[in-house]
């Protein structure tokens, strides 16, 4: 009997990295991984976006097909210049006057 399950892992963008129970595993898209049946811990992530993390459950000759679709995160910009005073627009719509965070 067998005891392993298959995972295809997918994400948008693509080239996020995959964690297994904190084990790095490679890249996306990753197909056609084996793993022993149990319950593990799945994490992706890539630089500018949020991680995505969830709970796999693999039984017996069972494939788990896993789509993501990244969040991007959100940064914090600090302005500075020189003179001070300097207006800041950010996408086109007025952010304020330097300093500004």
């Amino acid at each position: 009997m067998e005891s392993k399950g298959t995972l295809n892992i997918n994400s948008s963008p693509i080239g996020a990295d995959i964690l297994l129970n904190g084990t790095y595993i490679g890249k996306t898209p990753l197909l056609k991984y084996m793993v022993e049946k149990g319950t593990y811990i799945l994490s992706i992530s890539k630089d500018g976006f949020k991680e995505y993390t969830t709970i796999l459950h693999v039984t017996n000759n069972t494939p788990i097909n896993i789509s993501v679709i990244l969040t991007p995160s959100k940064g914090q910009l600090n302005v500075i210049s020189n003179p001070t005073s300097a207006a800041v627009y950010v996408d086109g719509e007025y952010a304020g006057d330097t300093p500004l965070k």
